[in-house]
């Protein structure tokens, strides 16, 4: 069983606990399922790192940031979606509101760069990679790259574990931001009472140990790796779910 849960897995149980044990503790064999913007996403965080690790002082103008983050993008990406017309439409997109958000912040943020940017942190209960975190703005900025209109649980779920591990760590978190690349929207999670992220914590590990994990039809089962051994597990799951 999983030392740590990370925001993946306990989204991914609450998603699916059939889902959960098939990757994390069966580690069954996933079939191949594409998933190209998985590798967009990768791509839009590191060249976003290679920005803030070039630039060591606060913009004073525009050009700079446009001009930096261009470089930035070009260097790391380039034109690794060349010939996929839908991708390099959503990288476009990416580009332009990254380069939007962050003038705006040149302008209305105090300390503009970060305390730290993917920043892996871990303790007995939790895991987490934080895509920005401001100490003098006590703010997680999260990117996003696929669509999103509003703030799920799973989002919230997301929030709260990284707020935790940075608690643990004497920082101060008063916002947290999930900033959606795609379309420009930023998205203010609410955030929740002290203790409430322990709480999911505790539903989830006495449902591991107690082995129930059943299978949870939902709009993301065609993306799923284990299509087939689920489907074999329990063979009215799809008929019930079409």
């Amino acid at each position: 069983m999983q030392k740590r849960l990370s925001p993946s897995s306990m989204n991914t149980f609450k998603t699916c606990p059939a889902q959960y044990n098939y990757h994390y503790i069966e580690r069954a064999p996933k079939i191949y399922v594409p998933r190209h913007h998985m590798d967009l996403g990768e791509y839009v965080h590191n060249a976003i790192q290679d920005y803030f690790g070039s630039a060591e002082t606060k913009p004073t103008k525009t050009i700079e940031v446009t001009q930096r983050i261009d470089s930035s993008f070009d260097k790391v990406i380039g034109n690794k979606f060349m010939g996929q017309p839908s991708m390099m439409k959503k990288l476009k997109s990416c580009l332009k509101n990254f380069k939007e958000f962050e003038i705006y912040r040149a302008r209305k943020w105090k300390t503009y760069q970060p305390t730290f940017i993917e920043k892996d942190l871990k303790d007995d209960d939790f895991r987490g990679i934080i895509d920005f975190y401001s100490e003098p703005e006590e703010t997680i900025i999260d990117w996003k790259t696929g669509y999103k209109q509003n703030l799920t649980d799973n989002d919230v779920i997301q929030a709260e574990v990284y707020r935790y591990l940075l608690e643990k760590q004497g920082y101060s978190v008063k916002r947290v931001f999930f900033v959606v690349l795609t379309s420009g929207s930023v998205l203010q999670a609410q955030l929740q009472k002290d203790g409430w992220i322990l709480e999911q914590q505790k539903q989830i590990r006495d449902s591991i140990y107690g082995k129930h994990f059943p299978a949870r039809p939902n709009r993301y089962c065609f993306n799923c790796g284990y299509q087939i051994a689920c489907e074999f597990s329990d063979t009215s799951l799809w008929e019930d779910y079409l």
